[in-house]
């Protein structure tokens, strides 16, 4: 719908595409709201608040581009089945980041439960209460919604007690145990077809304060 050529800048204050009488659906091939770079590199495009939803939509995406392009939102709502990329057979997932998602807040004292993370959360998690059975928290796992470079860092400080760990899962995949008290793992999205098996463990170890 909009395309933003090679070596263009553009930015929208709002970009908003919604009604209850949206049914885009194509037959074949997709629909993508912006094209980035049309092909080449060194264009980018800033968003302040996007939306994305409302009626009936499939195989439709809100972002297509290379690698070498840059997408910056600041707010996103996406719902009513728009996608944010197609990292399937798209690097566009590599060169998007959302704000609201990218928070760098640390979440309050978390609780004896599960957990299961959503888009917008903090990305720091405190896990400060202690378990009485072993517990799990969950990170996003739908590919088409997830920017790479996303990340997340868990901490344990007076949780993990004997056999009651924090494991960290993603989908039906279990990525990593967190055995022993006073530890932090940090995951980072890499693009993926499968969105669970996205997440990259890029340090673990004792927690440093």
């Amino acid at each position: 719908m909009i395309d933003v050529l090679t070596q263009a800048h553009v930015e929208f204050g709002q970009l908003r595409v919604r009604s209850d009488f949206n049914n885009i659906a194509p037959t074949s091939g997709e629909v993508y709201l912006a094209r980035v770079g049309a092909g080449g590199d060194s264009a980018y495009l800033k968003v302040g608040m996007l939306e994305a939803g409302d009626g009936t939509n499939a195989n439709a995406y809100v972002f297509d581009g290379g690698r070498n392009n840059q997408i910056s939102v600041d707010n996103a709502q996406i719902i009513s089945g728009w996608k944010l990329t197609k990292p399937a057979t798209k690097q566009t997932a590599e060169m998007v980041t959302v704000q609201k998602w990218a928070n760098g807040r640390i979440s309050e004292v978390k609780g004896d439960a599960d957990l299961t993370v959503a888009l917008g959360d903090p990305q720091v998690l405190y896990f400060g209460t202690p378990f009485t059975a072993p517990r799990t928290v969950t990170l996003p796992s739908d590919a088409e919604m997830l920017p790479g470079g996303l990340s997340y860092e868990i901490i344990v400080n007076g949780a993990v007690n004997g056999t009651n760990k924090l494991t960290v899962m993603s989908g039906t995949r279990t990525i990593i145990d967190l055995t022993t008290d006073s530890r932090r793992v940090k995951l980072v999205w890499q693009r993926n077809a499968n969105g669970a098996n996205g997440w990259v463990v890029t340090s673990a170890g004792p927690r440093t304060a």
